[in-house]
């Protein structure tokens, strides 16, 4: 897995925060939030995918780990109840390509969080970590066959 370093810009974003295990958390915020931006015209082929994870599934009971579904504020459009502008801190990421289903991620993130950063020096900064999704439509997509970028930052 080839692993860059970069310092990326913060990032506005509409999202929406679920609870639980991460596949269903995630299933559910976006479930609430792809209504809202297909119904506003808000899906451009600019517009970014992300997901955040704020707690290690590892440490933290499965029914509080919280997930935010995000996508970018290319347009300014007022977000209904359940729906929360926020913004993603930029700032010196490192940055991986995951190939594959969402379930191996975890794999992905051992590496990075248990290996990469020991090996390269590295520390976490007290940010979430963060994920991109690189298809436009994972339901479309066959498992093998999907990207997802872990941003983790770093000091």
């Amino acid at each position: 897995m080839k692993i860059e370093i970069k310092e990326l810009s913060p990032i506005e974003v509409y999202s929406v925060r679920k609870t639980g295990p991460y596949k269903v958390a995630a299933s559910e915020a976006f479930g609430e939030l792809m209504p809202f931006a297909y119904g506003k015209r808000l899906m451009t082929p600019e517009t970014r995918m992300f997901g955040i994870g704020h707690d290690d599934p590892s440490i933290t009971d499965g029914e509080k780990i919280r997930y935010d579904a995000c996508l970018t504020r290319d347009v300014a459009v007022e977000p209904p109840e359940g729906i929360q502008l926020l913004t993603i801190q930029g700032g010196l990421h490192a940055i991986a390509l995951h190939k594959g289903p969402y379930e191996a991620l975890v794999e992905s993130y051992d590496m990075l969080i248990g290996t990469w950063l020991s090996e390269n020096d590295r520390e976490l900064r007290d940010e979430p970590l963060f994920e991109e999704y690189l298809n436009r439509d994972p339901r479309k997509t066959k498992p093998e066959n999907l990207r997802t970028l872990i941003c983790i930052p770093i000091k």
